[in-house]
């Protein structure tokens, strides 16, 4: 691979961390209260609860993520390339 044009693999991989990304407002806003209004991480101390908590807060973002861009990005970015392809081919990053 020429130094400066993005992979194929890093292409592919891109959408998952955009996704992951987009789904930690909706989790911390609606997600958490209801899992903490249920108790349902309510053990040990503040410290055990707070690992607890953003364990299972990091879990569900990724998790998220990674459902999402599977299912709607990737299809998505398909039909992109499909209905509108490059003319250009892979295109150098950075300075020439």
């Amino acid at each position: 691979m020429r130094p400066g044009v993005r992979s194929e693999r890093s292409r592919a991989s891109a959408p998952i961390p955009i996704a992951i990304y987009l789904w930690h407002m909706p989790v911390s806003r609606w997600l958490m209260p209801t899992i903490d209004d249920a108790g349902l991480l309510a053990l040990g101390g503040p410290t055990a609860r707070y690992a607890l908590r953003t364990g299972t807060f990091i879990g569900i973002c990724v998790a998220g993520g990674i459902v999402a861009a599977f299912l709607v990005e990737r299809p998505s970015l398909a039909l992109r390339d499909w209905l509108c392809p490059s003319r250009s081919g892979a295109l150098p990053i950075g300075p020439a």
